[in-house]
């Protein structure tokens, strides 16, 4: 498993685009996938995405794993860092989405 979407919903944290996706999930499979050997990297987003948006989630922009995005900028960060190859050893990528739609100034 190269690749884990975790999202934040309030201060819980689920898995994207699953039954947990609505929250009241527990995460004992982080402990699980994170036993493999390799290295362990937690992607977080910036500005202007929201998980689960048609146009605006990460997990189908720069935290995707498939290169094959029509956007030019959505450059896949856990592919340019060698996850998703099949090596034994590429390790674990967390991709954390967080709502970040809003206004900067209130």
């Amino acid at each position: 498993m190269p690749l884990i979407r975790i999202n934040a919903r309030g201060r819980d944290p689920v898995l994207h685009a699953t039954a947990c996706d609505t929250g009241g999930c527990a995460l004992p499979w982080l402990a699980e996938a994170a036993e493999g050997s390799g290295p362990i990297i937690l992607m977080l987003h910036g500005y202007k995405f929201q998980p689960g948006h048609p146009v605006h989630c990460p997990h189908g922009h720069i935290l995707g794993i498939d290169e094959t995005n029509p956007c030019p900028k959505a450059v896949s960060w856990p592919a340019r860092l060698g996850f998703g190859a099949g090596d034994a050893d590429e390790g674990l990528a967390v991709a954390f989405g967080w709502s970040a739609r809003g206004k900067l100034r209130t």
